[in-house]
């Protein structure tokens, strides 16, 4: 071994240590080939190492914890679903606000196109301003009475003439349903095109009569002519209208009674003509009808008593009737067989309407032979009794 080295070093010193050219010119052909050589850039391995590893670790780490709560991964999943459909909650409330506030804005404009419809389906000159209405104003065919003023509404009262039809809907009072084109006749107020208007009779018992004997007559639809409208117009409580009905004769009653009886008298009648026979006292008229005092008239027709007869008759300043002499000289020439045929024809009639025009004016209505007549009777308000009017019969 010790031989082994030393010829070792004995090679080694004697190795020559020249440099020739030759050396020179390789030397430096090799510094040039690697400068020409591009640098390659050495990656480490250690950094590649350590991010695998720490990789590694948190996925360990992940594996364990979603094995020691399982849950965890399904409520995370319930959050996200819960967030979209919040999200897509909000957006269903935003397009459903949207289609609300389109559909309300539909409703307004249908709103305001029907209320445009209706009001351009009144005529102009039947439609007023309750504010500034006056009197001898014309609105259809009705003329403007009076204006006037009350604690809770403007009354504007109408004359002339026209009608309305429609259906009964109350009892207590009697109330009146007007149809469409009975409305769009007649004085309607500005402000109530578009609300309710309830019509009432000034002359209920009129309207309650046709109601009870006309109503299933004609399907329950009732049409009246009408001479008078007093229009109550209110916008706190609502607007009111009373109406003033014809019968079927033309005359506007406010009240009516049927009488099924003959124009014979009772006892109690016969009784009070028989003492105003003798003394002729105002007195016993009072609390008489005008269907009373009609029938004493022609019992005294009957029995011809041209006094009685006289005495029955309405005589006041307001009318013109002849003296008594006249009177007496006049029926004197008339026949008592005529007077008597017409009574006992009169006694075949055993229905009577009594109806009041006004307060002090009243008609008894019949027929006979086929033909409607009317007794017409006034009240002298000085005696506060009813007495037959001078040409009453018609």
């Amino acid at each position: 071994m010790d031989k082994r080295l030393h010829d070792l070093k004995d090679e080694f010193n004697n190795i020559p240590i020249s440099f020739s050219d030759t050396n020179r010119k390789a030397v430096r052909t090799k510094i040039q080939e690697l400068e020409r050589k591009p640098v390659q850039k050495q990656v480490s391995l250690i950094p590649k190492v350590i991010t695998g590893m720490a990789i590694s670790v948190a996925v360990l780490i992940f594996v364990i914890t979603i094995n020691n709560q399982p849950n965890l991964l399904n409520t995370t999943s319930n959050d996200n679903a819960a967030v979209e459909d919040s999200i897509e909650g909000s957006e269903m409330e935003i397009f459903d606000a949207d289609e609300d506030s389109a559909s309300n804005f539909e409703v307004i404009e249908e709103e305001k196109s029907t209320a445009q419809d209706n009001l351009t389906n009144y005529s102009s000159n039947t439609l007023f301003n309750p504010e500034t209405i006056q009197a001898n104003g014309r609105y259809g065919n009705m003329f403007v009475e009076s204006v006037t003023e009350s604690k809770d509404s403007t009354i504007i009262s109408f004359t002339g003439s026209g009608s309305i039809s429609g259906q009964f809907i109350d009892d207590n009072p009697l109330k009146f349903l007007p149809d469409e084109e009975s409305l769009l006749e007649l004085p309607i107020a500005e402000t109530d095109v578009n609300r309710e208007i309830s019509f009432y009779f000034k002359n209920e018992d009129l309207a309650r009569y046709y109601k009870n004997n006309m109503e299933s007559a004609t399907n329950g639809v009732a049409k009246f002519d009408i001479i008078k409208l007093e229009y109550h117009h209110s916008q706190d409580i609502g607007s009111k209208v009373y109406v003033t009905i014809l019968d079927e004769y033309g005359i506007p009653s406010i009240s009516l009674t049927e009488h099924e009886s003959t124009i014979e008298l009772s006892d109690e009648l016969l009784t009070i003509y028989k003492q105003y026979e003798a003394t002729f006292d105002e007195e016993l008229l009072k609390g008489l009808s005008p269907f009373d005092v009609f029938r004493l008239h022609y019992h005294a027709i009957f029995e011809n008593n041209l006094d009685v007869e006289y005495g029955l008759y309405i005589k006041n300043e307001n009318s013109i009737y002849p003296d008594k002499e006249a009177f007496l000289s006049e029926r004197s020439d008339s026949s008592t067989d005529e007077s008597e045929k017409h009574y006992y024809n009169m006694l075949e009639i055993n229905h009577f309407d009594e109806t009041y025009l006004s307060d002090n004016e009243a008609l008894i209505r019949f027929t006979l032979d086929n033909h409607h007549m009317a007794f017409r009777l006034h009240k002298d308000e000085e005696l506060g009794v009813w007495k037959v009017g001078w040409l009453a019969l018609q």
